[in-house]
């Protein structure tokens, strides 16, 4: 998920709009785990996703069949259920 930079931050509260509705699409849909990539560079994306209750995890651990894209070095989970 990708937010504009000038959209960012709590005023507008877009992410977690987002996060929130993924995440209800996902429990509507039996989905039970969520995984995201991102880059060490945005720590800020990095510490609002734990604060969310992602916690990293090494990139063997993800489903076989996760899209990492190549400039990804760092990995989430959360369990939804």
């Amino acid at each position: 998920m990708f937010v504009k930079k000038e959209f960012r931050g709590k005023h507008y509260g877009d992410a977690a709009l987002l996060l929130k509705e993924l995440i209800c699409y996902c429990k509507e849909n039996g989905i039970e785990d969520l995984y995201l990539g991102t880059v060490d560079v945005l720590q800020a994306a990095i510490r609002y996703y734990e604060k969310k209750g992602f916690v990293q995890l090494p990139k063997a651990e993800l489903p076989i069949d996760f899209p990492v894209m190549a400039s990804d070095n760092v990995f989430c989970h959360l369990v939804l259920y």
